[in-house]
Protein backbone atom coordinates (compact mmCIF):
# COMPACT_ATOMS: atom_id res chain seq x y z
CA UNK A 1 0.00 0.00 0.00
CA UNK A 2 1.36 3.52 -0.73
CA UNK A 3 2.26 6.04 1.51
CA UNK A 4 -0.79 8.96 1.46
CA UNK A 5 0.38 12.43 0.94
CA UNK A 6 -1.03 13.33 4.62
CA UNK A 7 1.28 10.53 5.86
CA UNK A 8 3.92 12.04 4.16
CA UNK A 9 3.59 15.27 5.62
CA UNK A 10 2.96 14.03 8.78
CA UNK A 11 6.10 12.49 9.52
CA UNK A 12 8.17 15.35 7.79
CA UNK A 13 6.78 18.47 9.52
CA UNK A 14 9.13 20.42 11.60
CA UNK A 15 8.86 19.47 15.46
CA UNK A 16 7.24 22.01 16.97
CA UNK A 17 9.73 24.77 18.90
CA UNK A 18 9.92 27.69 20.94
CA UNK A 19 13.29 28.72 20.13
CA UNK A 20 14.89 30.55 17.22
CA UNK A 21 15.66 26.93 14.97
CA UNK A 22 11.77 27.04 13.73
CA UNK A 23 12.84 28.74 10.72
CA UNK A 24 15.74 26.09 9.54
CA UNK A 25 13.79 23.19 10.84
CA UNK A 26 10.70 24.71 8.12
CA UNK A 27 13.24 25.04 5.22
CA UNK A 28 14.84 21.49 5.79
CA UNK A 29 11.56 20.27 6.03
CA UNK A 30 9.92 22.03 2.74
CA UNK A 31 13.16 20.27 0.94
CA UNK A 32 12.52 17.20 2.04
CA UNK A 33 8.98 17.39 1.23
CA UNK A 34 9.65 18.27 -2.52
CA UNK A 35 12.26 15.07 -2.38
CA UNK A 36 9.35 12.68 -1.42
CA UNK A 37 7.44 14.09 -3.67
CA UNK A 38 9.43 13.17 -6.53
CA UNK A 39 10.27 10.11 -5.00
CA UNK A 40 6.52 8.90 -5.01
CA UNK A 41 6.08 10.03 -8.12
CA UNK A 42 9.15 8.62 -10.11
CA UNK A 43 9.42 5.15 -8.01
CA UNK A 44 6.70 2.95 -8.86
CA UNK A 45 7.35 -0.03 -6.61
CA UNK A 46 5.26 0.70 -2.95
CA UNK A 47 8.43 -1.07 -0.75
CA UNK A 48 11.12 0.60 -2.59
CA UNK A 49 9.08 3.94 -1.87
CA UNK A 50 8.71 3.07 1.83
CA UNK A 51 12.40 2.48 2.52
CA UNK A 52 13.47 5.33 0.52
CA UNK A 53 10.99 7.70 2.51
CA UNK A 54 11.99 6.25 6.06
CA UNK A 55 15.76 6.64 4.78
CA UNK A 56 14.43 10.92 3.98
CA UNK A 57 12.50 10.74 7.34
CA UNK A 58 15.44 9.38 9.43
CA UNK A 59 18.16 12.00 7.10
CA UNK A 60 15.52 14.97 7.99
CA UNK A 61 15.52 13.74 11.58
CA UNK A 62 19.50 13.95 11.82
CA UNK A 63 19.23 17.24 9.95
CA UNK A 64 16.94 18.65 13.09
CA UNK A 65 19.51 17.49 15.36
CA UNK A 66 22.24 19.33 13.30
CA UNK A 67 20.25 22.81 13.47
CA UNK A 68 19.43 21.99 17.42
CA UNK A 69 22.39 21.07 18.42
CA UNK A 70 25.28 22.65 16.06
CA UNK A 71 28.34 21.29 18.66
CA UNK A 72 27.34 17.53 17.62
CA UNK A 73 25.81 16.51 20.70
CA UNK A 74 23.55 13.75 18.77
CA UNK A 75 22.61 11.30 21.60
CA UNK A 76 22.56 10.54 25.42
CA UNK A 77 22.92 6.61 26.64
CA UNK A 78 19.98 6.04 28.59
CA UNK A 79 21.17 6.50 32.39
CA UNK A 80 18.13 7.08 34.03
CA UNK A 81 15.26 6.41 31.48
CA UNK A 82 13.80 2.48 31.54
CA UNK A 83 12.66 0.32 28.32
CA UNK A 84 9.67 1.72 28.31
CA UNK A 85 10.42 5.12 28.25
CA UNK A 86 12.25 4.50 25.61
CA UNK A 87 9.72 2.34 23.72
CA UNK A 88 7.50 4.88 24.47
CA UNK A 89 9.66 7.21 22.20
CA UNK A 90 10.58 5.49 19.54
CA UNK A 91 6.38 5.00 19.24
CA UNK A 92 5.74 8.10 18.91
CA UNK A 93 8.54 9.77 16.71
CA UNK A 94 8.52 10.26 13.63
CA UNK A 95 10.77 7.15 12.47
CA UNK A 96 9.34 5.55 9.01
CA UNK A 97 7.66 1.72 9.78
CA UNK A 98 11.06 -0.44 9.06
CA UNK A 99 13.55 1.90 11.41
CA UNK A 100 10.62 1.35 14.25
CA UNK A 101 10.07 -1.80 13.79
CA UNK A 102 14.55 -2.60 13.34
CA UNK A 103 14.05 -0.45 16.71
CA UNK A 104 10.97 -2.07 18.77
CA UNK A 105 12.78 -5.32 18.02
CA UNK A 106 16.34 -4.56 19.19
CA UNK A 107 14.01 -3.01 22.66
CA UNK A 108 12.94 -6.37 23.04
CA UNK A 109 16.08 -7.77 23.81
CA UNK A 110 16.60 -4.76 26.69
CA UNK A 111 16.47 -5.64 30.55
CA UNK A 112 13.76 -3.13 32.49
CA UNK A 113 16.19 -1.28 32.97
CA UNK A 114 16.80 0.12 29.27
CA UNK A 115 20.37 -2.00 28.84
CA UNK A 116 20.90 -5.08 26.73
CA UNK A 117 23.03 -7.48 29.06
CA UNK A 118 26.12 -8.85 27.51
CA UNK A 119 24.80 -12.21 27.15
CA UNK A 120 21.44 -10.96 25.58
CA UNK A 121 22.94 -8.93 22.89
CA UNK A 122 21.25 -10.00 19.35
CA UNK A 123 23.25 -10.76 16.26
CA UNK A 124 21.97 -9.35 12.87
CA UNK A 125 20.64 -13.09 12.36
CA UNK A 126 18.65 -12.50 15.14
CA UNK A 127 17.44 -9.65 14.00
CA UNK A 128 16.49 -10.67 10.78
CA UNK A 129 14.65 -13.35 12.31
CA UNK A 130 12.67 -10.80 14.90
CA UNK A 131 11.77 -7.96 12.16
CA UNK A 132 12.01 -10.74 8.89
CA UNK A 133 14.12 -7.71 7.27
CA UNK A 134 17.26 -8.79 4.94
CA UNK A 135 20.29 -8.32 6.15
CA UNK A 136 20.92 -6.09 3.65
CA UNK A 137 17.85 -3.64 4.88
CA UNK A 138 19.14 -4.32 8.13
CA UNK A 139 22.78 -3.01 8.04
CA UNK A 140 21.01 0.25 6.72
CA UNK A 141 18.35 0.52 9.08
CA UNK A 142 20.73 0.18 12.13
CA UNK A 143 22.65 2.75 10.61
CA UNK A 144 19.94 4.71 10.52
CA UNK A 145 19.02 4.21 14.31
CA UNK A 146 22.32 4.94 15.58
CA UNK A 147 22.32 7.66 13.46
CA UNK A 148 19.46 9.07 14.53
CA UNK A 149 20.26 8.60 18.53
CA UNK A 150 18.47 5.59 19.07
CA UNK A 151 21.01 3.09 19.54
CA UNK A 152 24.66 3.36 19.76
CA UNK A 153 26.78 0.41 18.31
CA UNK A 154 30.47 -0.70 19.36
CA UNK A 155 32.18 -3.29 16.55
CA UNK A 156 34.55 -5.33 18.65
CA UNK A 157 36.98 -7.50 16.67
CA UNK A 158 38.78 -10.95 18.09
CA UNK A 159 40.60 -12.47 15.41
CA UNK A 160 38.30 -12.65 12.69
CA UNK A 161 35.65 -12.24 14.19
CA UNK A 162 33.35 -9.49 14.55
CA UNK A 163 30.56 -8.34 17.45
CA UNK A 164 28.66 -5.68 17.65
CA UNK A 165 26.57 -4.77 21.04
CA UNK A 166 23.35 -2.54 21.36
CA UNK A 167 23.06 0.54 23.82
CA UNK A 168 19.23 2.31 23.62
CA UNK A 169 19.19 5.85 23.78
CA UNK A 170 17.16 8.83 23.09
CA UNK A 171 18.14 11.49 20.86
CA UNK A 172 19.05 14.44 22.23
CA UNK A 173 16.02 16.58 21.21
CA UNK A 174 13.13 13.62 21.78
CA UNK A 175 10.38 15.22 24.27
CA UNK A 176 10.26 11.85 26.30
CA UNK A 177 7.08 12.91 28.60
CA UNK A 178 6.92 12.07 31.83
CA UNK A 179 8.99 9.30 33.58
CA UNK A 180 6.72 5.61 33.73
CA UNK A 181 6.14 4.52 37.43
CA UNK A 182 5.06 0.71 38.13
CA UNK A 183 1.96 0.32 40.65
Amino acid sequence: MATTADDIAARLAPPPTDDGHHGPRLQLSDAAMQLADAITDLVPDDVAQAEALGHLEACLQAAHRGVDHPDGAAAELLADTDRGTWELGVRTSQLGPFLRLTALALGTYADADGRIPDEAQPTLQDLCHATGLSLHHLHYFLRDLDRAGWLARETTTQGSTRRTTYALTLPASQPTGGRRTES
